[in-house]
């Protein structure tokens, strides 16, 4: 989760941004590498981009999603975000795994919000009685540099087991490689282009923490679907798994007789298990600004990340979620604006 940056650090920041400017080019293109800068990004009405094989669109108000824009810094930038609370500067390091280029950044965040509607999608049918066919996988989506792994795994690859235990998410993958010693092999079990292969890697230490064992992959969740509705989502450019919980109201939206949105706009954020949980995201700060300028009266937000939001949000009812389950009974306990037309509650 990101952390606000100090006003210290601001001030710091200023006067490198001011410093930039009077060394010109060099000291230009050093933040432009090295720094970004986070504001409130695009709001998008989930009606518009989720459509439901026979669903209903017809709320009388709106599911709103919310994004962060980022930047590459300039002092010009530097200097606003100075001045800016919804505004953040940070390192790109924190942003971007170090080794990992734009493009194969962008290419990670897109799968993951690829995963996330899939996610959103299953739980929304799940608890409306639908059956979902469903098998938990774990795909590898890059090697960082220096990674052992080179030449023996690659990107694309599902990772089936780990010393011939079956993974079925990443973290299960990362519990056995940690319980490994520093330099001790693991032994790989992976389909690659309809393959089983095996291989195995020399651990190294963890770049967070030296104390344990890591193979220098990034991997994420990997979760194939048989669906029984037929449901398209565009995201647009936006990409991440923070629009899980969002993705997963609008389409219960649209496939009951109910209007959740009792004729309110209704923005939100959280990543969503299988199981129906919301996680913490980063970007709040800049979320609720954009839930306020696109007009929203309530800002749904993971319980880990409610204080941060009561901070940013001043015209804005900030609402702690920690499940669907939660979600929905605010929605249920919401007073009614005018609507579709009442039905049974899920």
């Amino acid at each position: 989760m990101r952390r606000s940056v100090p006003a210290r650090v601001k001030r710091q920041v200023l006067f490198f941004a001011l410093l930039a400017v009077i060394l010109g080019a060099s000291a230009q293109s050093f933040l432009y590498r090295y720094y970004l800068v986070l504001m409130p990004g695009l709001t998008l009405d989930l009606s518009k981009i989720v459509t439901v094989e026979e669903g209903i669109k017809d709320s009388a108000g709106k599911f709103l999603l919310t994004s962060v824009s980022s930047q590459p810094a300039t002092p010009i930038s530097l200097i606003y975000a100075a001045f800016s609370p919804a505004t953040d500067i940070v390192p790109k390091s924190q942003e971007i795994p170090p080794g990992i280029d734009m493009e194969r950044y962008l290419r990670i965040m897109k799968n993951l919000m690829e995963e996330s509607q899939m996610i959103a999608q299953a739980v929304a049918l799940k608890r409306l009685g639908y059956s979902v066919k469903m098998e938990a996988q774990v795909k590898v989506e890059d090697l960082l540099p220096g990674s052992p792994a080179k030449d023996k795994v690659m990107a694309g690859d599902i990772i089936l087991a780990v010393d011939a235990k079956r993974v079925r998410t990443a973290q299960e993958a990362i519990d056995i490689i940690q319980d490994r010693k520093v330099g001790q092999d693991v032994m790989l079990t992976l389909v690659r282009e309809g393959r089983v292969i095996t291989t195995r890697v020399a651990t190294i230490p963890r770049r967070e923490d030296r104390m344990k064992a890591a193979i220098g992959v990034l991997i994420s969740p990997y979760i194939k679907y048989e669906f029984p509705v037929k449901i398209k989502m565009d995201a647009l450019d936006i990409r991440g798994s923070s629009a899980g919980i969002m993705f997963c109201l609008e389409v219960l939206d649209q496939l009951t007789a109910r209007d959740l949105t009792k004729g309110h706009v209704i923005a939100g954020t959280g990543t969503l298990d299988i199981d129906g949980r919301v996680g913490p995201i980063a970007g709040v700060r800049q979320k609720v600004k954009a839930a306020e300028r696109a007009g929203a009266e309530y800002f749904l937000v993971p319980r880990q990340n409610s204080a941060e939001a009561r901070e940013a949000g001043a015209r804005i009812k900030i609402v702690p979620i920690g499940s669907l389950d939660d979600a929905l009974k605010f929605l249920d306990e919401i007073p009614g604006r005018k609507t579709r037309g009442d039905g049974e509650s899920m």
